[in-house]
């Protein structure tokens, strides 16, 4: 019978009676009944190492007991003997010479030639036991080899689906080039805003700070703020001039108030208005002062209501870039609904339509 394993129920029937099958490499017949004496199980028998079988069928041996003579004629090193089935070298009484021959054989075990019965047998179990613990071991090893090879495959394949997810990632990032800057610059400068805003109560402070604000962010161009007045009128509430004529940059400024704001009033978001051609579109020739001007404008509307107009315009060779309509979306945004938390703040004692004439004032 074949063993594969070993356990304490195999050793046990193995020292008392054994089944345990032997193949004898010796050149002294003795060595066999010597074997056969001690075991009472199968044995087989070859003369030297020249005549074993193939690793395949010494697998069908669970012992294969070879004397140290039939050793020496061996030219190789290791023998081929398969795994779990233990090589057993007989010798002269552990000399240095047999126990490296041994070694070089891959031995389980070095025992005298004086062995025999019960002792004999122990040491045969005892380098069963060795070698079915060794092939057990080795086959763990593969398993678990195997198994991080897997593991290694499966982790180059998610590396190289995560390379293609990235690849993809930074293409769309490189087809809107700016886009994620951009979203992170409006936040950070929106919280900054906020806070400056949040603390202005009274109206005039509001404007101011506003504008300030804008100047640092966009730069030279002229700004101005109108504010509803009534039945839809605006009336100018700040300004900053930045190259008009200084005798009549109020002048113009009102009468932008009058043809120009309601005309950007009736449009959501951003407008810009990058070119001659552009500007007479939506107000006409009642703004020919504007020409060679572009206009960058956003509708203040905090609760669907208009209550002003933010505009800025400057020279169309300046123009107004990406970055500047993002800020002149922000701004009027957070100016609206400061704006309205002002007029709420100061009409709470008034009538609901009384408000406009004290904004304008």
């Amino acid at each position: 019978m074949r063993h594969t394993q070993t356990d304490t129920h195999d050793s046990h029937r193995t020292l008392h009676g054994a089944d345990i099958q032997v193949l004898v490499v010796s050149h002294e017949p003795a060595r066999r009944r010597d074997v056969e004496a001690a075991l009472a199980g199968l044995v087989a028998a070859v003369s030297g190492v020249a005549d074993l079988p193939g690793p395949d069928a010494c697998g069908h041996f669970d012992v294969v007991l070879i004397d140290v003579a039939a050793l020496a004629e061996h030219s190789g090193s290791t023998l081929l003997v398969p795994a779990g089935t233990a090589l057993v070298v007989v010798g002269r009484g552990q000399e240095a010479m047999e126990l490296r021959a041994a070694m070089r054989a891959g031995a389980n075990d070095v025992v005298d030639q004086a062995l025999t019965g019960s002792a004999l047998l122990e040491r045969l179990v005892g380098a069963c036991d060795v070698a079915r613990s060794r092939a057990a071991r080795a086959s763990a090893d593969r398993r678990r080899t195997a198994d991080l090879r897997r593991g290694a495959l499966e982790l180059d394949r998610a590396q190289t689906e995560l390379d293609r997810q990235m690849d993809r990632i930074c293409a769309d990032l490189s087809r809107a080039p700016g886009s994620l800057s951009l979203q992170v610059r409006d936040v950070a400068m929106a919280s900054e805003l906020n806070t400056l805003l949040r603390q202005e109560l009274e109206l005039e402070g509001l404007l101011r700070t506003t504008l300030e604000f804008a100047a640092r962010r966009i730069g030279s161009a002229n700004a101005a703020i109108f504010l509803t007045e009534h039945a839809g009128d605006f009336g100018l509430g700040a300004y900053v001039n930045y190259d008009c004529p200084r005798d009549t940059a109020e002048e113009l400024l009102e009468e932008m108030a009058g043809s120009l704001a309601p005309c950007l009033a009736q449009r959501d978001g951003v407008v810009l208005l990058a070119r001659n051609e552009d500007v007479r579109e939506v107000v006409g020739s009642r703004c020919a002062w504007l020409d060679d001007s572009a206009v960058c404008s956003c509708v203040c509307k905090p609760d669907g209501e208009c209550l002003g107009v933010v505009v800025f315009f400057r020279d169309v060779r300046q123009g107004f870039s990406e970055i500047d309509q993002a800020t002149v979306r922000v701004i009027s945004a957070l100016f609206g609904r400061q704006l309205s938390r002002v007029v709420k703040t100061s009409t709470r004692h008034k009538p609901a339509d009384a408000w406009d004439t004290d904004i304008a004032a």
